[in-house]
């Protein structure tokens, strides 16, 4: 029987996974950037960026 801690590591280990996959385009990274320096629209994102406004959302 698995512990309470055991149970929370292994939930943590799956969220950390999510997390990587979620980051595993460069684009999505320098949004996060792009997002701590203070907060932008969509459009902004997107022209930052240079793409389609669709994918920036």
């Amino acid at each position: 029987m698995e512990t309470i801690t055991e149970q929370l590591e292994q939930e943590i280990k799956l969220l950390h996974a999510h997390v990587c996959e979620g980051l595993g385009d460069p684009k999505r990274v320098l949004i996060l950037y792009l997002l701590a320096t203070r907060p932008r629209n969509v459009t902004e994102l997107a022209e930052a960026l240079d793409i389609p406004q669709p994918t920036a959302s």
